[in-house]
């Protein structure tokens, strides 16, 4: 119930993802969610908005990234929002 409070019905909010691919390089990504708040007796959701990746470690050129997005936007929803979420400033 605690972190129902801090989020904002509609309001979206940005955090951080990992993900590694198959040659164990791993990508940081910035993803920003969507809030949508629910009824007391169901679960309040959250919907992933966009995602880009911020770097590679170790750094790679674009070309040289190799994943399918489908691959980590499924990875990305399965890890949900992380704990650490900043809302999104529009100005």
């Amino acid at each position: 119930g605690r972190l129902r409070l801090m989020f904002k019905d509609g309001h979206e909010y940005y955090g951080t993802h990992w993900w590694w691919d198959n040659y164990d390089r791993e990508y940081t990504i910035c993803a920003t969610w969507k809030f949508h708040k629910n009824y007391p007796e169901y679960p309040d959701e959250w919907e992933l908005v966009t995602w880009e990746i911020e770097e590679t470690d170790p750094p790679l050129s674009n070309e040289a990234w190799h994943y399918l997005p489908e691959t980590i936007e499924q990875s990305i929803k399965k890890d949900g929002p992380p704990m650490k979420l900043d809302e999104v400033c529009y100005e």
